[in-house]
């Protein structure tokens, strides 16, 4: 964008709901918007600050007396992360650890305050944290390709860290490379540079130094608002393959908006046994439908069938496993729910490891899809205009310590019950919702395990080895994760049928080696 369309957005935009409407107003993806938004929090923090940290016995003394946290936050135009932090340091706690963990915390108003305040913030909250580092990651790598490409030998800020110098370059050239005729010597990224006060503060703070102790150097700014067409032309994603993510992707929108109208049970039974709910079969027959119209596979299984479909005319090989609508049991509840697809360069009664691609799109506050072709794991979120936009690219799971368990506690098999109240003694924190998909997508952002295992009376356990197990294990896996059945990796598992059930632990590599340790030492 130019800079009379940069300024006019940064002076209407006041705030998160602002978004939408001045992305329609200008025709700027959301992700653009939301960017600026964030620059014109971090100024205003910064101007505020010292203000809002004299402030703070009397916002404590205001809280004691019912006022909420999001509530001094709005009154006072702070980030509410930013004032519950300098509020829980005026009460006596170590503010940056009880945000990271507000478990910790016994007051249970100001624990369930402080949860919403990180709920809501989209510029100071540790997710929030995670996704900026993801973008400045994003710039770093792009250079990184660059210079490769180039055949320049560098060294990089990790590299320079063990010397003396305080401050260093991204990437510092072995030999000066000329560009625009100015023999560059460094190269700094930054994901952020519309803004020109901020460009103008980095170049006197931070960029003269450089040129001080390097001589001239570079900067590369953007923030990659990415559609998710887009980025997979980037990735080099078969042309095949990227129409079938894509189509899946322009069903999302159509998923949702049935979320309003297609509601409770229906009169019939899935392939399990089990009651389908309306919008179960709504979303099977969405889905069906668009691929058949397609072509773009020839064989689709789905959790909501008791046969593997053909299709006529195919004009490609793949295969494809979905549950349409995992956790539509919590729709009433308005808990997230989501669609999870397994893609297969053939027939999709073969082992996990030989997938071409699995994608889950996760139906909550946010609408979002998370892909894998083997490239990394790349997560998008869905703009008003239906679009997904990239959110966070190359995911990998962080150690966390939270554990999702499934099934009844008293039906444990004894290496399980074992396994469990090992983690418990080790303080990992039980998050369980009830929505497989939503599950994983906790445990692939926060680290830790999820599990629904073999138990009392049903030794194979309850979820599916197609529809769930294998596309959830595929992306889990690409981000540095593991899943297993308990004796081995669940990839290597060759389904029999499209019925197939499978105990499962899905997460960090050290849960899974012990969980695995426990199941060969039991015997079993």
């Amino acid at each position: 964008m130019n800079e009379r369309k940069y300024k006019k957005i940064y002076e209407k935009l006041k705030c998160v709901e602002d978004i939408n409407r001045i992305s329609k107003a200008y025709s700027v993806n959301t992700g653009a918007i939301s960017n600026i938004l964030h620059q014109k929090t971090v100024r205003n923090v910064r101007k505020y600050h010292s203000r809002i940290v004299n402030k703070a016995p009397a916002l404590v003394r205001s809280w004691k007396r019912g006022d909420t946290i999001l509530k001094l936050a709005s009154k006072n135009n702070f980030p509410p992360v930013l004032l519950a932090s300098i509020m829980l340091k005026e009460m006596g706690y170590k503010s940056k650890t009880v945000v990271k963990n507000p478990d910790v915390l016994e007051d249970k108003r100001l624990r369930y305050e402080l949860i919403k305040a990180i709920e809501v913030d989209f510029c100071f909250s540790p997710r929030a944290h995670s996704v900026q580092s993801g973008q400045g990651r994003m710039g770093e790598d792009l250079i990184h390709e660059w210079l490769e490409h180039c055949d320049l030998e560098f060294i990089t800020e990790s590299d320079m860290s063990k010397e003396p110098n305080t401050k260093t370059p991204d990437f510092l050239l072995s030999e000066p490379y000329k560009v625009d005729g100015i023999d560059v010597r460094w190269i700094e990224s930054k994901a952020v540079f519309a803004d020109e006060k901020e460009h103008n503060r980095y170049q006197l703070k931070q960029f003269s130094f450089y040129e001080d102790l390097y001589g001239p150097g570079m900067e590369q700014g953007g923030y990659r608002n990415m559609e998710l067409n887009d980025f997979l032309k980037e990735k080099g994603t078969d042309e095949k393959l990227s129409q079938l993510i894509m189509l899946f992707s322009e069903q999302a929108g159509v998923i949702k908006e049935g979320f309003l109208s297609a509601r409770g049970a229906a009169d019939t039974k899935n392939v399990y046994g089990e009651t389908q709910m309306a919008l179960d079969k709504w979303a099977d027959e969405v889905l069906i439908d668009a691929l058949r119209e397609s072509r773009l596979v020839r064989w689709i299984a789905t959790e909501e069938q008791p046969d593997i479909i053909e299709v006529d005319g195919a004009i490609n090989q793949f295969g494809v496993t979905i549950d349409p609508l995992d956790g539509s049991s919590l729709i009433d509840v308005n808990l997230a729910v989501g669609t999870i697809v397994g893609l297969y360069p053939g027939h999709v009664l073969e082992p996990g490891n030989t997938m071409v691609g699995a994608l889950y799109i996760l139906y909550g506050p946010l609408t979002t899809l998370t892909y894998t072709t083997g490239t990394g794991v790349h997560e998008f979120v869905m703009g008003e205009d239906g679009r997904f936009t990239l959110m966070q690219e190359n995911l990998t799971i962080p150690d966390g310590k939270i554990y999702a368990p499934g099934a009844l506690r008293k039906d444990y098999l004894p290496y399980h019950k074992q396994f469990i109240e090992k983690l418990e003694s080790e303080g990992y924190k039980l998050r369980f919702s009830g929505s497989f998909v939503a599950d994983v997508h906790q445990i692939l952002h926060k680290g830790g395990l999820f599990t629904y295992p073999a138990f009392a009376g049903k030794d194979s356990g309850k979820l599916r080895l197609l529809f769930e197990g294998t596309p959830m294990g595929k992306m889990v896996v690409e981000a540095g994760g593991a899943i297993s059945n308990g004796r081995g990796n669940l990839l290597d598992v060759k389904p029999s049928s499209v019925s197939d059930r499978t105990p499962i632990y899905v997460g960090g590599k050290r849960e899974i080696a012990l969980i695995e340790s426990l199941v060969k030492g039991s015997g079993t």
